[in-house]
């Protein structure tokens, strides 16, 4: 697979996952803010997949320069 292929699978799978993580961390407040069990494991799953996207964005940026680079 060439660099522009990863740049684009990277780059769009950080913005799900961010998303995703943000809508998780929502649920968890929500949870929370009902005094219903389960909170805290909403919680470290919505920032597990917040983090693990913030990751895939900065792999993206760094494939982004490489790409730059390269031409």
């Amino acid at each position: 697979m060439n660099l522009k292929w990863q740049w684009l699978l990277c780059s769009v799978a950080a913005l799900i996952t961010v998303g995703l993580g943000v809508s998780v961390i929502g649920e968890a407040i929500r949870l929370r803010t009902l005094d219903l069990e389960g909170w805290f494991l909403w919680g470290t799953l919505g920032l597990i997949l917040f983090n693990s996207g913030l990751s895939l964005l900065g792999q993206a940026v760094y494939l982004k320069v490489q790409l730059k680079l390269k031409k």
